[in-house]
């Protein structure tokens, strides 16, 4: 999804719930130091583009479930 809708769905997810520790990745440098600190979010939001991109880091975390909108770009 666009950058714009990942950041409407983590405003709305913590909107919704108060106590959720959301966090919508951006792009390089923010996105890196990003990365080192999904431990400790409860909601984290990407796209297609970034997931494919830091699929190494994905798969070392540790996840209770993803989501995953227009499941077919999987």
């Amino acid at each position: 999804c666009p950058r714009q809708q990942c950041r409407r769905a983590g405003e709305i997810a913590a909107l919704a719930q108060d106590w959720l520790r959301v966090m919508v990745l951006g792009r390089g440098a923010e996105r890196e130091s990003q990365m080192r600190q999904l431990a400790k979010h409860d909601l984290v939001i990407t796209n297609y583009a970034l997931l494919r991109r830091d699929v190494d880091v994905w798969r070392e975390q540790e996840l209770f479930a993803v989501i995953a909108d227009e499941a077919q770009m999987i």
